[in-house]
């Protein structure tokens, strides 16, 4: 397939990649967390993503091909623990995708009240990621491009009608430092930045990717890391710590005494934008992982198959399906949203932690090795404040590693029966 994604093109997915449902409520979630400790929260998660910028650039420039981060984590700690990344993957955004898409439901609701909003709204955003993925790179692309720019625009608006409101307090709430609050929010703040994997799995895509992609994941960092701080000073400012709601706490800016008619509006559009768009891009890159991990034997090869147009068209419908079936289900056990939205943000983690090992192993230079000793240390002291919700990315890798070394000794022991037979015939 021609690669035919540019700097500008790969920006929107990138954008895309990263910004999502999370922009929606982790301003809010991420205060209710960590209190006035918040924008230190922030700081110090965008802050851990300057040293990933770098491992991802150079593993990119090692592995320029449609594995990613499989592939990044296979070259230093091997394929059986590379093997556990499609199905940890998998088993996240199966959580964090229609949870993303429920989320927005949930602001459009605020402004239309009809009862079966939420589902309608969350079943047409996904049912436009899987449209426009079957597109192919360059339509697709190009609507990715549109619905960037509209999403950067109404959160222009968004944000010039908000603060000029902010007195600069945290509404009267006491400013000590508190190290347990800000870890945890710390922690949720990477859902912010859940993305950078995704990417990699396009990374063949682009014309030049050794020499666009690490542009192209700066650029949307600096981009999305001003929204979420923008926002979050925002939410913190205006809204009393007592009453956020830490799922659609920006919405609640719309519900100030004096605050602008366009504003409901400008936030339900901003939602259906950042979800719309993660969609797309999640959905792009998580469909060529699928393919890839089938043709390594890591899932069925029924996914193997792409149309005529070369889009993996069966590993789409599979995401479809997925999505569909979880969008009911979260709705259907609405007490388990917090913490599936936790258990989501604990896998990134984990699965940033196994690719900082993996670069351990196969990096030379000793000022990169250094910055990334500092961040292994900072990612396992955030990840420890995780709890019990560590056992789910656990349980997932060593299934996943069972599954895959019991499929590899079944694959030698076909190879071996065959020569086998050959021998005897010759």
């Amino acid at each position: 397939m021609e690669k035919k994604l540019t700097y500008f093109t790969g920006l929107s997915f990138a954008i895309g990649s990263i910004i999502g449902s999370g922009i929606l409520f982790l301003p809010s979630l991420t205060y209710q967390l960590s209190g006035t400790n918040v924008i230190v929260s922030w700081v110090v998660a965008t802050l851990f993503c300057l040293p990933l910028l770098m491992i991802f650039s150079d593993f990119v420039r090692m592995r320029p091909d449609s594995r990613g981060v499989e592939g990044f984590i296979s070259l230093g700690l091997g394929e059986t623990i590379g093997a556990t990344v499609p199905a940890l993957l998998l088993s996240t955004v199966v959580i964090g995708m229609p949870s993303a898409a429920i989320i927005a439901g949930k602001y459009v609701e605020r402004i239309i009240g009809f009862e079966h909003t939420v589902v309608i709204t969350a079943v047409l955003i996904i049912c436009v990621g899987i449209m426009v993925n079957l597109l192919g790179i360059k339509l697709g692309g190009l609507i990715n491009t549109i619905i960037a720019i509209g999403l950067l625009i109404v959160a222009s608006v968004v944000i010039a009608l908000t603060l000029p409101r902010i007195d600069g307090s945290y509404s009267g709430l006491p400013s000590e430092f508190n190290l347990n609050a800000t870890s945890k929010g710390i922690v949720v703040a990477f859902w912010a930045f859940a993305g950078f994997e995704n990417l990699t799995f396009i990374a063949k895509d682009f014309k030049n990717p050794q020499k666009i992609f690490l542009r192209t994941m700066a650029s949307a960092l600096i981009v999305c890391g001003a929204l979420y701080l923008l926002l979050t000073y925002s939410v913190a400012s205006l809204i009393p710590f007592e009453k956020v709601d830490s799922i659609v706490g920006v919405f609640q800016l719309t519900q100030l005494k004096g605050s602008a008619e366009l504003l409901p509006i400008a936030v339900v559009l901003f939602s259906v934008f950042a979800v719309s768009i993660n969609k797309i891009s999640w959905i792009w890159g998580l469909s060529r992982m699928i393919q890839s991990s089938a043709s390594e034997g890591k899932l069925p090869e029924w996914f193997l198959k792409s149309n005529k147009n070369g889009i993996p068209h069966r590993a789409i419908v599979f995401l479809f399906v997925a999505f569909i079936s979880s969008v009911f289900l979260a709705l259907w056990k609405k007490e388990w949203f917090e913490t599936l939205l936790q258990i989501v943000s604990a896998n990134f983690v984990v699965i940033y932690i196994m690719c900082i090992l993996s670069y351990l192993r196969v990096c030379s230079e000793k000022l990169k090795l250094f910055l990334t000793f500092v961040l292994l240390g900072l990612f396992l002291w955030v990840l420890s404040s995780m709890g019990w919700i560590l056992l789910y990315p656990c349980v997932v890798c060593l299934i996943s590693s069972f599954l895959y070394l019991r499929n590899t000794k079944k694959r030698k022991t076909i190879v071996a029966l065959n020569k086998g037979v050959t021998g005897d015939v010759n």
